[in-house]
């Protein structure tokens, strides 16, 4: 591979399907304690998270053609420096905190969505896996 063909970052954007728009935004936000921009997207409803330029973000959004489901990607969503304060809110936003085992750098949460909801998860850094 030549520098003429290397790609800096392979991820750019995701985008997290929900069928309860106001539903899936609200657990966000309540959870991260900090307001999602909410747009229209040439017609799909779209909430982006919050983020600083340069920068790799997503969207919560309501897609007919994009459904929740337990197959698929897994996203990890960076709290760092507020890891804990996240984890108590999951329960009182209707989530799940699925597993934290001791675990210092990443736990799965379900949010208040029907359980065929694949789990996203919270890492405490900002260095992060995809799976």
């Amino acid at each position: 591979m030549t520098t003429e063909t290397a790609v800096k970052n392979n991820v750019v954007w995701f985008e997290i399907p929900s069928t309860d728009f106001k539903r899936a935004t609200t657990f966000y936000e309540t959870i991260f304690s900090q307001e999602l921009k909410k747009m229209d997207f040439m017609g799909t409803p779209t909430a982006v998270f919050a983020y600083e330029k340069p920068a790799i973000s997503g969207c919560v959004l309501q897609e007919e053609a994009l459904r929740p489901g337990l197959a698929g990607s897994v996203v990890y969503l960076n709290a760092d420096g507020i890891f804990d304060k996240v984890l108590e809110r999951v329960p009182k936003a209707g989530g799940k905190v699925i597993t934290y085992s001791g675990w210092p750098l990443y736990t799965f949460v379900s949010d208040t969505a029907p359980t065929s909801m694949r789990p996203s998860s919270i890492s405490r850094t900002t260095s992060t896996a995809i799976s």
